[in-house]
């Protein structure tokens, strides 16, 4: 009966002392140490949610989500050596587990192991081919590995899923931009301003383009509007005085400089 109270507590009722009191009457209750777990799990406070699952997988060595569920309390302590582990062990007690593939691939992209997690990536692919989050994870090691087109190629999946994924379009774009494609980089500025019309970050990310592309005039029309949106954006400032410096337009040039480092010094360096 604890066990019950414990599933409907929510954070803000007595969910620990129910789930304690279940495990003072059965100290074999692996469900009342594992459901614990969880809840310390969201609580973010690991080191219990580790003694809990460590008791659940003691009392039911083939408890899968609990070797899951260690692994990425492990893994959010950056402890990825024993997070592999356990997810290492969920996949062997369950090959068609996606999740542990998923979370491992996580764990081996942390130790800058990308071909690690792009095996991982592709058997969660395998798995769960509508998995918009193992094509968009995929795709960022694909970036750290400079393989532009296969990153766009994932980040273009992710988006035909996820059509409102900002994160996509912005990786997407970093992508295009690395491999030159400015006019492609410019249509996922534009699709992110369509989502989020009042992030400055992404007006002066467009008119950074801009730039690269010698439209200074757009790029000081994107900027402008960055800093309106946020007046603290050194960077607008910054990229909007360098499009003023190739018009020659010194000093409109030296007063946007001049602003870009009174907000942050390190425009200096």
């Amino acid at each position: 009966m604890y066990h019950n109270l414990g599933l409907g507590s929510g954070p803000n009722f007595r969910w620990q002392y129910n789930y304690t009191r279940a495990i003072d009457l059965n100290p074999n209750y692996v469900s009342a140490y594992y459901n614990r777990g969880i809840a310390y799990n969201d609580k973010r406070d690991y080191d219990r949610a580790i003694v809990d699952f460590s008791k659940a997988i003691e009392l039911n060595p083939n408890h899968v989500s609990a070797y899951n569920n260690r692994g990425l309390a492990h893994n959010s302590k950056r402890d990825y050596d024993r997070a592999i582990v356990d997810f290492s062990k969920a996949i062997e007690l369950n090959p068609n587990d996606a999740n542990a593939y998923g979370n491992r691939g996580l764990a081996y992209f942390s130790k800058d192991n990308l071909d690690g997690a792009i095996k991982d990536f592709n058997r969660m692919i395998e798995l769960d081919p509508n998995n918009s989050g193992a094509y968009s994870n995929r795709g960022l090691a694909y970036s750290n590995k400079e393989d532009w087109d296969g990153a766009i190629k994932d980040f273009d999946r992710v988006i035909e899923l996820d059509p409102n994924n900002s994160g996509a379009y912005g990786s997407r774009g970093t992508a295009h931009l690395m491999k030159g494609n400015l006019d492609d980089a410019i249509n996922d500025c534009n699709n992110l301003i369509e989502l989020d019309p009042n992030n400055s970050g992404i007006y002066n990310s467009r008119g950074a383009i801009h730039f690269l592309k010698g439209d200074y005039d757009r790029a000081i029309k994107d900027c402008k509007y960055a800093i309106e949106l946020d007046p603290n954006n050194s960077g607008a400032y910054y990229n909007r005085g360098a499009a003023y410096e190739q018009k020659h337009d010194l000093d409109h040039a030296i007063v946007d400089f001049s602003k870009a480092i009174e907000l942050n010094p390190d425009w200096l360096m």
